[in-house]
């Protein structure tokens, strides 16, 4: 039917004047509204003290038709019995004329703009089974009243600024379903009578200013399928009675004053998904009894005191999407097991003291979206498996004492976005590949052990951020190319490197972002080279280093002698070729047991750190990058070559002098001698044992030559090249007096890659 331009104008103009104020609409006249006057004159309080004019959506409102058409209202058998104003743009107080509506079911104005105290006459709404006032700036506290509702079966009041105390008139509302407080000012204790409220489903008390204990008491609300008292004051231990929850699916306790064990009892609850106890004083070690929560997706532990191992059985939670112990004392390898938790998309464990080395298994876990493993004292390569991981947007393995290459696999991850692998002992170039991860904002590579130019392929990164390269052996030019995506970091760190841009344009830019890269490219690599390096202990505790050319057995020093050193010991890595030395117990000028860098070309030594160890007889790596050593009267233990940290392996009294390790990289074997003897230990089989007898002089140094033979320095003997087969107890002198000035050999190192 065509619509008369007339009657359309007359319609526009009386809907005109009803909102701006020029038409007067009265509840007087109840056929036309279709309900009582008193509760019409509530539906005009309610619009006017709310800003009704400039509500998102006023359809009908104040005009003279049914009320029954206003937006939001629905009226059954002429009395109101719904207001739905979510997300309405409602702006002022909650008018008491409410409490006249004395039909209303449900009353919702979920995330508007309400301020003031929620009004005291909302008690009389005896009818009412929702109670909605979430997500608005609700003041001053609950009224109890509101205990009066008989027939409310949700209480909704979440994110307002409410305070004072749950009034313990709630506890009337025999009916209640879900009591939702979250995120208000509420303070106090959580009443125990609580747990009158058998009806109870979800209980959300999060994010207020509750103290106390939790009440065991709640135990008894056996409906309960949520229990939500997260971001509180909460002190005391964790009921064990909670276990008692046959129904519970999500139990939030995080981010509270929370001390004692974990109950092992929470096992029981066979329904759980989510576990949430981060950041609090939780201490001892992790049930494995939480392996029975079969249902588990989400399991936060973070932010506690617990120590121990990682149990392997949490492996067998299947479901599990979310694992988080980060920022504990954790100890111990990380569990093989984990690597079956196919549906896992988070795993945290960082910031705790995790040894051992990554799990290749852990590229499996083909959903995985962030691994964190950083700050702990993860070892060994980083497994090229882990760029199997396609869905990955955060790796973090930083502060560790990871070694070898990046793998060039990690240019895979397309969907990366954050990749940290800063303060650990990376070496070799950085990979071109990682220019193939195009949706990276930050890539962290400093304080490594890096060389080589900073590969052009990095400039394809258009939305990187940040980018940290400082403080490794980086050298050469910066191309040109850079300059579009150096310009646009937020922040770039380059310096203590080796760089040399001769471009105007680059320097400029550095110069801009990294004030400090002018006067800081002297760290550069010191090239070592194919030959003999040795320590001599001269008087006792003076060091004098000095290398043998492999070639025609010619001696030179290395500067002058370390007075009062006592330098015991020499080990070069393996990837990096630097050059380490530590000390024994007779320092007087050095610190005793201290772990060094060596110039290879000066003899200049660097001080790394402590080893927390009284006397290191001897220095062997590892073909991983691992340093081992023997402590006198302690045993075999490693060293962090970042800090100088030793941590013991194996504990024994046996006096090794020498130790060095085998050259086949499918095993740990080590050699050791003591009193005329050849030792043999695998770390494998822990196995530690003497392999030849009788021999002569007392070994202080031994190295593995590339041909298998141990080469040997010994006490008061002047050196010279006596070999040593393992196998047969065989000695062969190549040279003997080669050295008649150095006759008591502490420490020998022969340099594996430049001697290939």
């Amino acid at each position: 039917m065509k619509k008369h331009p007339f009657l359309v104008a007359i319609v526009t103009l009386v809907s005109y004047l009803a909102h701006s104020g020029s038409y007067a609409f009265s509840c007087v006249d109840t056929a036309t509204t279709g309900i009582p006057k008193i509760e019409c004159e509530a539906l005009v309080a309610l619009y006017d003290s709310t800003d009704g004019d400039n509500w998102k959506n006023n359809t009908n409102w104040k005009m003279a038709t049914s009320v029954d058409s206003w937006h939001g209202v629905s009226v059954t058998s002429g009395h109101v019995v719904n207001i739905n104003m979510y997300l309405n743009r409602l702006n002022g107080t909650i008018p008491s004329e409410l409490g006249n509506l004395t039909n209303l079911v449900k009353l919702s104005s979920y995330a508007n703009q309400l301020n003031g105290e929620i009004p005291p006459e909302l008690g009389n709404l005896t009818n009412l089974t929702l109670l909605n006032l979430g997500a608005n700036q609700l003041s001053g506290e609950i009224p109890p009243e509101l205990g009066d509702l008989a027939n409310l079966k949700e209480l909704r009041l979440s994110n307002n600024q409410l305070r004072g105390e749950i009034p313990l008139e709630l506890i009337n509302l025999a009916n209640l379903t879900k009591l939702h407080l979250t995120a208000n000012n509420l303070s106090g204790e959580i009443s125990p009578e609580l747990s009158n409220l058998a009806n109870l489903t979800e209980l959300s008390l999060s994010s207020n200013q509750l103290s106390g204990e939790i009440p065991l008491e709640l135990s008894n609300l056996a409906n309960l399928k949520g229990l939500y008292l997260s971001h509180n004051q909460l002190s005391g231990e964790i009921p064990p009675e909670l276990s008692s929850l046959a129904n519970l699916a999500r139990l939030h306790l995080n981010y509270n004053e929370l001390s004692g064990k974990i109950p092992p009892e929470l096992s029981s609850l066979a329904n759980l998904t989510e576990l949430n106890l981060t950041h609090n004083q939780l201490r001892g070690e992790i049930p494995p009894e939480l392996s029975n929560l079969v249902n588990l997706e989400q399991l936060y532990l973070g932010e506690n005191q617990l120590s121990g191992k990682i149990p392997p059985e949490l492996g067998s939670l299947a479901n599990l999407t979310k694992l988080s112990l980060s920022y504990n004392r954790l100890s111990g390898e990380i569990p093989s097991e984990l690597g079956s938790l196919a549906n896992l998309t988070s795993l945290g464990i960082g910031a705790n003291q995790l040894s051992g080395k990554i799990l290749p298994e852990l590229g499996g876990l083909a959903n995985l979206v962030s691994l964190y493993l950083p700050d702990n004292q993860l070892s060994g390569e980083i497994p090229s498996e882990l760029g199997n991981l396609a869905n990955l947007r955060w790796l973090s393995l930083y502060a560790n004492q990871l070694s070898g290459e990046i793998p060039s696999e990690l240019g895979n991850l397309a969907n990366l976005i954050s990749l940290t692998l800063d303060r650990n002992q990376l070496s070799g170039k950085i990979p071109s590949e990682l220019g193939n991860l195009t949706n990276l904002t930050t890539l962290w590579l400093n304080s490594n052990q890096l060389i080589g130019e900073i590969p052009f392929e990095l400039s394809n990164l258009t939305n990187l951020t940040n980018l940290w390269l400082d403080s490794n052996q980086l050298t050469g030019e910066v191309s040109l190319g850079f300059a579009d995506i150096l310009q646009s970091l937020n922040t770039l760190r380059v310096y203590n490197n080796c760089l040399n841009p001769t471009n105007t344009t680059i320097q400029a830019i550095l110069d801009s972002k990294d004030s400090r890269w002018r006067n800081t490219q002297n760290n550069c690599p010191e090239n070592i080279t194919c030959q003999l390096y040795a320590v001599h202990d001269d008087k006792r505790n003076n060091s004098q280093f000095f290398t043998v050319n492999l070639d025609d057995l010619s001696i030179t020093k290395l500067g002058n002698p370390y007075t009062g050193y006592d330098i015991e010991s020499l080990a070069i890595h393996p990837q990096t070729d630097k050059l380490y030395a530590a000390a024994g117990d007779t320092a007087t000028t050095g610190e005793i047991g201290y772990l060094y860098e060596v110039n290879p070309k000066t003899g200049k030594l660097t001080t790394i750190g402590d080893t927390q160890f009284a006397e290191i007889e001897d220095l062997a790596f590892s073909p991983d990058g691992t340093l081992y050593a023997w402590a006198k009267g302690q045993g075999l233990i490693t060293i962090d070559v970042v800090s100088g940290q030793g941590t013991l392996v194996l504990a024994s009294t046996v006096a090794l002098e020498g130790l060095t390790l085998s050259k086949q990289t499918d095993t740990t074997i080590f050699y050791g001698g003591a009193n005329g003897q050849l030792w043999q230990y695998d770390l494998e089989s822990d196995k530690l044992e003497v392999l030849c007898s009788d021999l002569q002089g007392e070994i202080e140094a031994l190295e593995m030559m590339n041909t298998g033979d141990l080469l040997i320095g010994s006490h008061k003997t002047a050196f010279g090249m006596h070999l040593l087969n393992p196998d047969s107890c065989e000695l062969t002198i190549a040279n003997d007096n080669l050295a008649h000035q150095f006759n008591d050999v502490e420490g020998l190192a022969i340099p594996i890659t430049a001697c290939q």
